[in-house]
């Protein structure tokens, strides 16, 4: 308890210095939240669109039954494949007549039978889809066109490895940030103790003695910054949710369920008081040569 009272007096004696620290914890933090929640939606969203590109095969109007069958066990048998849909003409046809069916102009004279039977096949991963597009060279007699989007494909990959990185980068920016704020603050408010802490050390108090309330004020910011940043963040996130909710429409772009946002916040707190123990530590250790 006694540490605690040493600790909290030191807070209160250079309220200041104090309140940078928690400051810039804080609003690191709120960044970090931020960043990981963004870092979920894209990755919804990656996923969600990685089960949307497809391989689109239009039939030959004289393919048989017995051979179609053939051909689609073939390509269901392909590693990667996840999914393979037959669209007869006449679904085909129905299709057709939903999408336009404002346009009473581009319904006439369209029948089952100028519109092409097609298999719409739908991988596993978007890198599988280019492997499968390539096993089907040389299928000329089943395909009369084939219809892969490879720009979108190259385009989702690009885009998660982007993400990836500037998360990485991010989050090293921000730690620094933090690591070095809790480490210049402490290092200040044990210079300005200096002659404090020599009478204590006189009167027989331990080097641990000395040391602790500076780590536990480490700690102080690092867990309370990267409390009220995770609060700030989720209270802003929840006042747009359903907003980003409506736009994203079938993505799930935010998480559905407080666990996660739980989850966030349980390692952000480990993480925060680590980085502000570790950074007064280093402080103690700089400063504090015995």
């Amino acid at each position: 308890m006694s540490t605690l009272k040493n600790t909290w007096h030191h807070i209160r004696r250079s309220p200041f210095q104090s309140l940078a620290a928690l400051t810039t914890m804080t609003t690191n933090f709120i960044l970090l939240t931020f960043f990981l929640l963004l870092l979920i939606g894209i990755s919804s969203t990656l996923k969600y669109f990685e089960s949307k590109p497809e391989i689109t095969i239009f039939l030959n109007d004289d393919v048989q039954e017995e051979v179609l069958k053939e051909f689609k066990s073939e390509i269901s048998s392909q590693p990667g494949v996840k999914n393979l849909k037959h669209i007869s003409k006449e679904e085909a046809l129905s299709i057709y007549q939903e999408q336009n069916k404002d346009s009473p102009l581009l319904l006439e004279m369209v029948t089952s039978s100028i519109l092409p039977a097609s298999l719409e096949i739908s991988a596993n991963t978007p890198q599988d889809l280019d492997a499968i597009a390539q096993s089907l060279i040389g299928k000329e007699k089943y395909i009369d066109e084939l219809v892969y989007q490879r720009d979108l494909v190259q385009s989702i990959i690009k885009w998660s490895n982007i993400i990836k990185k500037a998360g990485l980068s991010l989050i090293i920016s921000i730690s620094l940030v933090s690591f070095f704020v809790v480490l210049v603050i402490i290092g200040m408010k044990i210079t300005l103790k200096k002659q404090e802490i020599g009478v204590v050390r006189l009167l027989g108090g331990s080097k641990f003695y000395v040391k602790k309330p500076f780590l536990i004020e480490g700690a102080f910011y690092g867990f309370f910054g990267s409390l009220i940043g995770w609060s700030i963040a989720f209270l802003i996130t929840l006042y747009f949710k359903n907003s980003i909710d409506q736009f994203f429409g079938e993505i799930s772009f935010l998480p559905q369920n407080y666990q996660t946002h739980l989850l966030i916040l349980g390692s952000q707190l480990l993480f925060g008081t680590l980085l502000g123990l570790f950074g007064s530590w280093l402080a103690v250790k700089r400063h504090l040569k015995y």
